[in-house]
């Protein structure tokens, strides 16, 4: 049975202005996101991986094309009226928690993320033992830090819970920008593990990109690979179970030569 697609990008581009010189970051793309796809993306600095997470969470219009989610042409949509869809985690813990709020009340808030928030009583207290078990998931010590300041702590901590945050509305579509980066070898192998969870009991739909070629063949079902603004190659599940680093190090010589 065919599925339809989550996500459509046609003919996207976004050009922009470079000292009077016309520049695509992105050039006509044309992307197909199924549902329960977990989508790993490799591309050199500059291939247009942000920009193409930027365009696809409403934080930039492209100059061109079209954007429909779930069939519906958001294009023109603003990034507040996309989080009710889409969350989205940064490379930098401090982006997706507010610092002063503890950890409670971040979780509180992403729970009603892209909904109208009026003035009523938060009902915090009455959700903890709920909260606390997502937090518990990670096996960090996260669930013993339910009153602490977000800002208090570690980063593999802040970037475990913008992972539960963001994933705590059941978002039709995950972004994942590089969010192991920030981090230390061992707690960036940990939050995969625990992010390859979460995307699997969850069948959440899902783009992550990653500098980490381990990372981007070990884990999801499609590998794309973005050079100088275009999808070079969309590699299927498997396909891609039989590339090796040395591939990908072999592919990324000959494109920047």
């Amino acid at each position: 049975m065919n599925k339809q697609p989550m996500l459509q990008l046609n003919n996207v581009t976004v050009t922009v202005n470079n000292g009077g010189q016309d520049i695509d970051i992105l050039k006509a793309i044309n992307l197909n996101i199924y549902p329960g796809d977990f989508v790993t993306i490799l591309g050199t600095n500059g291939a247009g991986k942000s920009t193409l997470f930027n365009v696809i969470s409403g934080h930039l219009t492209p100059t061109s094309g079209q954007i429909l989610l779930n069939g519906e042409d958001v294009t023109k949509f603003s990034e507040e009226k996309r989080a009710k869809y889409i969350s989205r985690v940064f490379q930098d813990p401090k982006l997706g928690t507010a610092p002063r709020m503890t950890v409670g009340e971040n979780l509180l808030l992403a729970q009603k993320r892209g909904q109208h928030r009026g003035l009523k009583l938060r009902k915090l207290k009455q959700q903890r033992q709920e909260l606390v078990k997502e937090l518990s998931l990670f096996e960090n010590g996260l669930e013993n830090r339910f009153e602490t300041p977000t800002g208090d702590l570690s980063g593999g901590q802040r970037q475990a819970l913008s992972l539960v945050m963001a994933v705590s509305s059941e978002p039709d579509l995950l972004l994942l920008d590089e969010h192991t980066a920030a981090l230390d070898p061992k707690t960036s192998a940990q939050l995969m593990t625990f992010t390859n969870q979460v995307i699997s009991e969850r069948q959440l739909t899902c783009l992550m990109i990653t500098h980490h070629l381990d990372d981007a063949l070990a884990y999801g079902n499609r590998l794309l690979v973005l050079n100088a603004g275009q999808i070079a190659e969309d590699y299927d599940q498997t396909t891609k179970a039989n590339l090796s680093k040395e591939d990908m190090l072999e592919f990324f010589d000959s494109a920047i030569a």
